[in-house]
């Protein structure tokens, strides 16, 4: 597989990934606030939607690796339980 697949590949993973965890994070705000608590770094509601929208369109942008992880560390610190195919909410 050349490199433009692989990227392509990566950006479709990582897509799909912010996705599943703003659902269960419960919103993009939710979300972006997670992420800027975790990283320090001011993340707009915005940005996440355009790293989760679709590909072809005119706002799409890659989601960076940092925002995924990010995100899942903050979820699971927040008594988030991961499971087969994403993580669920675990009401207190």
């Amino acid at each position: 597989m050349d490199s433009i697949n692989l990227l392509c590949k990566d950006m479709k993973e990582n897509r799909e990934k912010i996705k599943e965890l703003c659902e269960a994070a419960g919103t993009y705000s939710i979300a972006a606030k997670l992420i800027t608590e975790e990283t320090k770094r001011r993340l707009s509601v915005d940005a996440i939607k355009s790293w989760a929208c679709n590909p072809n369109s005119t706002r799409a942008r890659t989601c960076p690796d940092w925002a995924i992880k990010a995100l899942e560390k903050k979820l699971q610190n927040l008594s988030h339980i991961e499971k087969p195919g994403g993580f669920v909410h675990v009401k207190r």
